[in-house]
């Protein structure tokens, strides 16, 4: 792993300086693109596929909102063929993909315990040998959601499929093994 120049102190941005340059990756869990850009900038991916099914019971108007402020914010690179939006489950997209097809997988999307172990498991046959799978939110003492990400990581980590690279400002990266 190489270090490059970044302000440690700033929550999950230290992550990507640990991802390969010219690699093929994913962000489940997209938003409205803010971390999208920075994998764009910092990472410098071959392609990134942005993977979020943009969809609430609640409030859809605000999703169809963060999926346009998304396709605004990277359309240049969309055109460019650099990032490749996927809308839709992650569990279907992802299996629309070949195994071993990514350099690195980035979790973020549901964050209750039955979706973050199945983005994982389903993560570790995508990613390469010694490919990573990382993610956000891995804290034991946050709210529900939060303590959910932690128990189903600790549990895929229990599995003695990936060695732990790194747990930090409730970041995790994971390397197959």
């Amino acid at each position: 792993m190489r270090v490059r120049e970044i302000n440690q102190n700033r929550s999950r941005l230290f992550l990507l300086q640990t991802m390969p340059e010219n690699s093929i990756c994913a962000e489940i869990g997209v938003n409205r693109g803010n971390f999208s850009k920075s994998i764009l900038k910092i990472v410098k991916p071959k392609k990134l596929y942005l993977i979020d099914p943009w969809k609430s019971p609640k409030n859809q108007d605000l999703m169809d909102e963060n999926y346009n402020i998304t396709m605004k914010r990277l359309e240049d690179k969309v055109k460019a063929g650099q990032v490749i939006i996927k809308k839709g489950s992650s569990l279907d997209v992802l299996n629309e993909f070949e195994d071993s097809f990514f350099d690195w997988i980035y979790v973020d999307g549901d964050h209750r315990y039955e979706f973050v172990k199945k983005d994982l498991e389903l993560s570790y046959s995508k990613v390469k040998k010694n490919g990573f799978i990382t993610g956000d939110d891995y804290n034991h003492e946050g709210g529900p959601f939060k303590k959910e990400v932690a128990k189903a990581v600790d549990d895929f980590i229990n599995g003695d499929k990936v060695k732990v690279v790194l747990l930090k400002n409730k970041q995790f990266i994971l390397k197959k093994i």
